[in-house]
């Protein structure tokens, strides 16, 4: 039997819900799930998990790091970022490693001192190449605590204080 016959040679009639379908009630917009995607932007990050691990395809070893979305926007999300490990990608991976304040003499030392990065916060930055349909995660710098920049710095932290009260 074809799914699309109707069994009953009666025809269908939808006209009992001609005025209720002219005047659709407004559907709330579903809640957003973990699997959409994080837009494009800078973020404040924490880094939540680092592993070292093989590439599928051509066996590289490679650094994989988790992090947790602390803010402005998509708060609590995560996004993950990866660095195939190449003569050619060293020193964007000395760089990483450096903004997450990991210093190594040898790259040997990395997999005895992955938990330094753990907990670790960061600003990020999420860029998607459209013509590859790849996104990119750049660590812009270390997190730094919240008195140890200008208060009229883009990327200062609001310490929760007003220094403009006149007591």
């Amino acid at each position: 039997m074809n799914p699309r016959s109707n069994p009953d040679s009666r025809p269908v009639d939808l006209r009992q819900f001609d005025s209720a379908f002219g005047r659709p009630e407004k559907q709330e917009p579903a809640a957003r799930t973990s699997y959409e995607e994080v837009p494009d932007g800078f973020y404040e990050a924490r880094v939540e998990d680092a592993t070292l691990s093989r590439t599928h395809t051509t066996g590289n070893p490679m650094m994989v790091w988790r992090l947790r979305i602390l803010g402005p926007t998509c708060q609590g999300r995560c996004v993950t970022k990866m660095r195939v490990i190449t003569q050619k990608t060293l020193p964007f991976l000395k760089g990483d490693l450096e903004r997450l304040g990991l210093h190594l003499t040898r790259l040997s030392e990395v997999q005895e001192r992955m938990d330094e990065m753990i907990d670790r916060e960061i600003r990020i930055q999420k860029k998607t190449d459209p013509a590859r349909k790849w996104a990119d995660i750049n660590f812009v710098r270390e997190r730094k605590n919240p008195g140890s920049e200008p208060a009229d710095s883009e990327s200062a932290w609001h310490a929760g204080i007003d220094d403009d009260i006149p007591f």
